[in-house]
């Protein structure tokens, strides 16, 4: 929700395979007077198939299993579909990068949150995709990482993320 809270000029699906989930993301975005969030149940994209986007936003499960295991007592709060990103904690990371460009316009963004240690991962997974793709590239930021089309942007590490248009939100979804 914090995406069309701070940018009031978009229109935003956001996907949860949790109904629990998606009834407190509706809860809170009433409270909140959002009213531009289109709540669809439903794994990664399959709720917004055949539609494009300027910008995908996701929030994907990214801890690995051993860190579950590990700080099992402290993330008891939180649901475990909710945190658990398999073996390396990348399984839904590597599922979205896979399954973003189909939903990206040609200039379109891919920012994708990861775990503090995931950096160097995420970027070498978005720096294969752009070697199959052929347009995309990863700036990694401590716990972000965006791709973006190089005909279109001209990147650097410093480069601000910014939204423009539609964006779809993928909050918390286990493939």
């Amino acid at each position: 929700l914090a995406v069309p809270t701070e940018r009031t000029n978009i229109n935003a699906p956001a996907t949860d395979i949790s109904g629990k989930r998606l009834g407190v993301a509706r809860y809170n975005a009433a409270g909140m007077k959002l009213d531009r969030i289109e709540f669809a149940r439903g794994s990664w994209f399959m709720p917004v198939a055949g539609r494009k986007f300027s910008t995908i936003v996701a929030n994907p499960p990214y801890v690995s299993d051993m860190e579950y295991v590990v700080h099992e007592f402290e993330l008891r709060h939180e649901p475990a579909l909710a945190l658990r990103g398999g073996d390396d904690g990348l399984a839904c990371i590597k599922t979205i990068i896979a399954q973003a460009p189909r939903h990206l316009f040609k200039d379109g963004w891919l920012a994708i949150e990861h775990g503090y240690r995931q950096g160097a991962a995420v970027e070498i997974l978005m720096r294969e995709a752009a070697e199959t793709d052929n347009q995309r590239v990863a700036i990694g930021k401590r716990r972000l990482a965006v791709g973006a089309d190089l005909r279109q942007c001209n990147l650097t590490r410093e480069t601000q993320f910014s939204i423009r248009g539609h964006v779809v939100i993928l909050m918390q979804v286990r493939a």
